[in-house]
């Protein structure tokens, strides 16, 4: 049963419409930033930790492990970027 509050309630104002998309975006920037920092370090640590130093460039482009770090890395940050740019473009939607 709807109650006859909710159904005559004023829509939000510019001001409250303008927090919630700049609540949504800041939300999708951080996930973002969150899978790309994420997504750098973990393969990067577990390389170093492999190989017990940072010479790790020819481990991952020659081992099959290194390899599957490195396509984590590019599809952690390729979502991510996808989610900067939604946020981006949540922004475009504030209003004057």
């Amino acid at each position: 049963m709807v109650n006859d509050n909710e159904t005559n309630a004023p829509p939000p104002s510019k001001a409250a419409r303008n927090e919630q998309i700049k609540v949504n975006a800041t939300f999708l920037n951080n996930l973002g930033v969150a899978l790309i920092v994420g997504g750098f370090f973990v393969p990067y640590i577990g390389v170093v930790e492999r190989l017990g130093s940072a010479s790790s460039i020819a481990y991952l482009l020659s081992h099959r492990e290194g390899q599957l770090y490195l396509v984590m890395f590019m599809a952690s940050a390729a979502v991510g970027l996808v989610l900067h740019v939604a946020a981006a473009k949540l922004v475009e939607r504030l209003e004057d």
